[in-house]
């Protein structure tokens, strides 16, 4: 599963949305943001595949 598609993923299992998110992340455009966030966790995810590593987004209990 790509990172977009685990982003995705929590987004609906949390019943959240892009708007939301940027809300509680500082407030920026739902567009500008999404494209911002994704763009920041491929580039994280594509850096840890270097050293076969993979970015895991789970629920904090």
């Amino acid at each position: 599963m790509n990172v977009k598609d685990k982003i995705k993923e929590v987004l609906k299992n949390e019943d959240l949305t892009w708007e939301k998110l940027a809300e509680l992340d500082g407030g920026q455009g739902k567009g500008s943001y999404r494209q911002n966030l994704i763009k920041r966790v491929e580039k994280l995810q594509s850096t840890f595949d270097l050293i076969g590593y993979e970015i895991v987004l789970k629920k904090v209990k």
